[in-house]
């Protein structure tokens, strides 16, 4: 019985002595880590809260912004929209709601559009406000504000940036299909490739990013019947997305290579410097052949048009059509002439006299005196 209670004594003198020294080593890992945040808090830079800028700023702003200074305005909306801040927007969208002169319109836009691509642009009226100016009657105003538009994370944008691709101005256009490319709208693929066959080089690029493989050959089927340069911008472009098989791209290869001008070449030159110099593609062979034909080809007309060129200059000049009336109507000409064509005739008569059947065999047909002349321009006797 003794024996029972000593051994569970030292049991339990070894359990506690354990859990004292674990409960030593969490105790001082903790110090440990918590000395080593503080020291890496006091070596790290304090960090500037930019989600929104103080009320006395803003009333500065305004008053900057509504002010007669037009380059203080336009200073002062510059630096509202690279602040980043979340309340930058506000008077802004003041400025352009009361209405403001063009300068300082177009650059209040242009802060709006840097304030979305921050995902700032989070003021109630911005929206509005855009929506509005989208429509405006000049083209410069239409596009900074279609632009500024399509940053703004709102579904209720789509409907105004698809109808801005049937604006009369094609940066405009060119804005409001790159927006929807970058919102990744397939609504907008139908009204892109309308664009895209009228030869509307704004379209290319967003058509090349929301096309699906199955409108490619749609596409490829515009060959002859639009601007060779705006197709072959819309394939190479589709042919550098990473989610396009190389199967298809090898096609969309030899497509831009059928393509004459020199976006073509462009479009072959951009697609190969695309591909990691590492990476082993078939279509990325087939374009570096087709560049190295084409090349040589190249070359091939521009050696002949030199040879050309140069036994063109050994040649005499031709002489203008009045230097040609000129000499035409001096009396030597027209004593060479007359020689040349005297001795043409006689040439002529000559061989009607060698042969069988000659003027002289048939007096019937001529008259005495022009026998005689025959056989004087022949050297013989005239007629008896």
């Amino acid at each position: 019985m003794f024996v029972n209670r000593v051994g569970i004594a030292v049991v339990l003198g070894l359990l506690l002595g354990a859990t004292a020294r674990a409960n030593a080593a969490d105790k001082k890992a903790a110090t440990d880590a918590k000395a080593a945040a503080d020291a890496k808090a006091a070596k790290a830079k304090p960090v500037v809260d930019k989600k929104s800028l103080p009320a006395a700023r803003l009333e500065a702003a305004r008053a900057a912004l509504a002010g007669e200074d037009d380059a203080a305005a336009i200073a002062t909306a510059a630096s509202l929209g690279g602040s980043g801040a979340g309340n930058a927007a506000e008077p802004l969208a003041e400025l352009l709601a009361i209405g403001a002169a063009p300068a300082r319109a177009e650059a209040a836009l242009d802060a709006l559009g840097k304030l979305g691509a921050e995902g700032a642009l989070t003021a109630p009226r911005a929206f509005e406000v855009l929506d509005l100016y989208s429509g405006h009657h000049a083209p410069e105003i239409r596009q900074r504000a279609v632009k500024a538009l399509g940053t703004i994370k709102d579904g209720r944008a789509v409907p105004t940036l698809l109808a801005r691709l049937g604006d009369v101005a094609p940066g405009v256009r060119a804005a409001a299909g790159d927006a929807l490319a970058a919102r990744h709208e397939r609504a907008a693929t139908p009204r892109l490739l309308a664009l895209i066959k009228r030869s509307d080089a704004g379209a290319a690029s967003p058509l090349a990013a929301l096309a699906t493989p199955d409108l490619i050959p749609q596409i490829a089927e515009l060959a002859g019947t639009v601007d060779d340069g705006v197709l072959a911008t819309t394939l190479g472009e589709y042919a550098q997305r990473g989610d396009v098989p190389d199967r298809l791209r090898l096609d969309v290869v030899r497509t831009i290579a059928k393509l004459s001008g020199a976006g073509a070449a462009t479009a072959l030159v951009e697609y190969v410097a695309s591909v990691p110099a590492k990476e082993d593609r078939p279509s990325k062979r087939e374009a570096q052949k087709l560049l190295d034909q084409r090349g040589a080809a190249q070359r091939t007309r521009r050696r002949h048009a030199r040879v050309r060129a140069s036994s063109w200059s050994r040649r005499r000049p031709p002489r203008s059509r009045p230097a040609r009336r000129a000499r035409t109507s001096a009396p030597a000409t027209r004593a060479r002439s007359r020689r040349r064509s005297r001795d043409r005739n006689r040439r002529r008569h000559r061989r009607a006299a060698s042969s069988s059947w000659s003027w002289a065999a048939r007096p019937a047909r001529a008259s005495r005196r022009t026998i005689s002349r025959r056989r004087a321009l022949c050297g013989r006797s005239p007629a008896p």
